[in-house]
């Protein structure tokens, strides 16, 4: 029961970070990297943390390596300040694109529910798809293309998070 609810929990921080992302797109440059990269660092140690319990049967190494993910691009973000949101933008898109690419994996490997297989799959699509419009569109978009990719992409994943949330009944 312990991981349904940290599951929960985390769905629905990632849900309502999106919104809040999504809600002030067109913030200055500093507050979008400082918010982003503290909302990767976070979600990236939430990520973390549900690694270590989930059952052994669920228990993927690309799961870890999301929440990896999310730590270093934030800290990335974080650092180095000066750089712009031209380059929080790529570096955002190059995440995306392994975010996608790790979900699917995680999609084929995943034991317990053809559903949430499905909406692993779903939002691994659309990570990948906002990489591809994020460069398609960059450098040019990308004083507002930032919090607005980000926003959908950490609902979706809240989503997804949720779905699976609801197939944990404690079982080991």
């Amino acid at each position: 029961m312990h991981n349904k609810k940290l599951y929960q929990l985390e769905g629905v921080a990632l849900i309502l970070l999106g919104l809040a992302a999504v809600l002030w797109p067109t913030i200055s440059s500093l507050a979008a990297e400082i918010m982003i990269g503290w909302l990767l660092v976070v979600g990236g140690f939430m990520e973390i943390i549900h690694y270590f319990r989930l059952p052994e049967k669920n228990k993927l190494i690309f799961s870890f390596f999301i929440g990896f993910l999310y730590i270093f691009f934030g800290a990335i973000i974080l650092v180095f300040t000066r750089e712009g949101l031209i380059t929080l933008t790529f570096v955002l898109a190059l995440l995306f694109l392994l975010q996608g690419v790790s979900q699917f994996i995680m999609a084929s490997k995943w034991k317990t529910s053809p559903t949430i297989r499905v909406w692993f799959y779903i939002s691994g699509i659309l990570a990948i798809c906002l990489a591809l419009l994020i460069w398609l569109r960059w450098p040019s978009d990308s004083s507002w293309i930032l919090g607005l990719f980000m926003g959908i992409n950490l609902i979706f994943f809240g989503f997804t998070t949720l779905l699976t949330a609801r197939e944990i009944d404690g079982k080991k």
